[in-house]
Order: structure tokens, then sequence, then C-alpha cells
């Protein structure tokens, strides 16, 4: 199993604690602890971090369609913007670019 250098600098700790005679090395825990919280930093320093930044810059990309709907102003229904009229109250569509 590779060490990583905080492991080896803990490579002489050797704490034993025994308890209903079974024997527990506190030292390698510490170590073992050590490299896996090394390791989880790496992966989210070097990989997480990126990709969220990648994938953020790309959503920035990303226009917004223009919308294709807007809503009458007389009896507020959403109406298509290419209707001349509303189709509830059929008043005269003030956003429609259509003209008669």
């Amino acid at each position: 199993m590779p060490r990583s250098a905080a492991s080896l600098i803990l490579a002489r700790f050797r704490s034993r604690s025994t308890i209903n005679d079974s024997e527990f090395l506190i030292g390698d825990f510490i170590n073992q602890l050590l490299s896996f919280l090394i390791v989880a930093a790496v992966v989210f320093f070097f990989v997480v971090k990126p990709m969220n930044s990648l994938l953020e810059r790309q959503r920035r990309k990303e226009a917004t369609p223009d919308p294709t709907t807007g809503v009458c102003t007389f009896c507020k229904t959403e109406v298509s913007l290419e209707a001349t009229r509303c189709p509830n109250c059929t008043s005269e569509n003030p956003l429609g670019t259509a003209t008669a």
C-alpha cells in the first residue's frame, strides 16, 4: 500500500490500545485518515472545482430565447405575440407585432 508524506511523518507513531482483547492501532488509523483527507482534497480542488467552473461558464454562454407569448393588459391571460386579438376578451393585442 503506498504511503503519503503525512503517513511517513507519522510512521513512528504506533500507539496501541486494547479493549476486550482486541488491539487497536491508533497510529495506523491516523495515517489512513490523513491519507484519505489528502486524496479527497486533491480530488476536490483538481477535479470538482474546475468542472463546476467549466459548467458555469457554459451556462452563462447559453442565451435565453425571446418570449413568444405575453399577457393581455385587459384580462391578464397569456396571448401569443403573433395574435392580433386576445382569444378570451377579443380586445386588440397591444403586444402583437402584426398589424391588420
